[in-house]
């Protein structure tokens, strides 16, 4: 029997019943833990992309003191982007409230993000460790990018564990297209990979970091991330932690087809400093552009936009309970 005790407090649940291929709006596991931890709370369901970041705005900024977000880490993404506005001024994001607290229980097929923080994925697992977990303040990416398409830089967008650039975003626009036909994520990925990966071409790419030093060279892949997994379980940035005010920066070298597929299974294990084809960085802020064709990238897994685009970490600027 799982043993809950009752949160009071002013909070939001925002659920995206859609999150694990749809499951999460039939869960009788996690229903149970909304009704005994959350019944005081406010339970709020998403219905399309951007509802989390402005149901969050919207509420913060009514005087909740917490918001709950029940989904992958796409509805993770959202939320934390809700916590934060524009400023014309200063071309930057503001806090809403900086002393709201972001939770969140991972209800999605992969939760990369909880595993870099290193939370339980099975609900039971994850309730049995609420107690633990404390308020602590992470780093955020702050992203601004190309909007496909045109030559416009987009305004600042939060992540909150990686961007992935390059055929990594094209395996997972690839592989959405197809579970929007198919809700298969195995099989979507499947596919998004064996169509990616043997046409794809590296690209010359101009990587500057921290403004001082210029690489120039043909990459197929970079990830820029905060926490340490992606994917789910492999663990590309051995070296990251989720609040030290560094990014962490893995490119993978001109390495076409399926030869790209090796290198990211040497990867798996985060041990993998002797391969020749893959470079490993730390820095605080990253520009990127392609100086051949667009390359794509991805935030927190949802692809949104295209090189050039620049990053930066905010350090301890993000108030999340884990």
């Amino acid at each position: 029997m799982l043993e809950t005790k009752s949160i009071q407090s002013s909070s939001v649940i925002i659920i995206n019943p859609k999150s694990q291929g749809g499951a999460t709006e039939n869960n009788t596991v996690l229903s149970k833990i909304l009704n005994e931890l959350f019944h005081k709370s406010k339970i709020i369901y998403t219905k399309k992309h951007g509802d989390a970041t402005r149901l969050t705005r919207y509420y913060l900024k009514r005087g909740y003191k917490e918001v709950v977000a029940v989904g992958g880490d796409g509805t993770i993404n959202e939320v934390a982007n809700g916590f934060f506005e524009y400023d014309e001024g200063s071309n930057n994001v503001k806090y809403i409230n900086p002393k709201a607290i972001f939770s969140f229980i991972p209800s999605g097929t992969r939760n990369v993000f909880a595993n870099s923080l290193n939370l339980p994925m099975d609900l039971e697992e994850y309730i049995k460790k609420k107690d633990e977990l404390k308020p602590k303040k992470i780093d955020v990416i702050s992203a601004q990018y190309t909007i496909p398409g045109t030559k416009k830089f987009s305004k600042p967008r939060l992540c909150c564990n990686a961007v992935e650039i390059g055929a990594g975003a094209e395996i997972i626009e690839r592989s959405k297209l197809v579970r929007n036909k198919v809700n298969n994520r195995l099989l979507s990925t499947i596919t998004g990979i064996i169509s990616t990966l043997p046409a794809y071409e590296s690209n010359l790419c101009e990587i500057i970091l921290d403004g001082e030093i210029n690489i120039k060279l043909n990459i197929t892949m970079c990830i820029i991330s905060n926490g340490k997994y992606l994917g789910g379980s492999f663990k590309v940035a051995p070296q990251a932690q989720i609040d030290d005010g560094f990014l962490d920066i893995i490119i993978v070298k001109n390495s076409g087809s399926f030869k790209m597929l090796k290198e990211l299974i040497s990867m798996k294990s985060g041990v993998y400093y002797e391969k020749r084809n893959i470079l490993y960085f730390r820095a605080k802020k990253i520009y990127l552009e392609s100086k051949e064709r667009e390359v794509s990238l991805s935030l927190d897994g949802e692809p949104i936009g295209a090189l050039p685009a620049s990053f930066q970490v905010l350090q301890k600027k993000l108030l999340m309970k884990f």
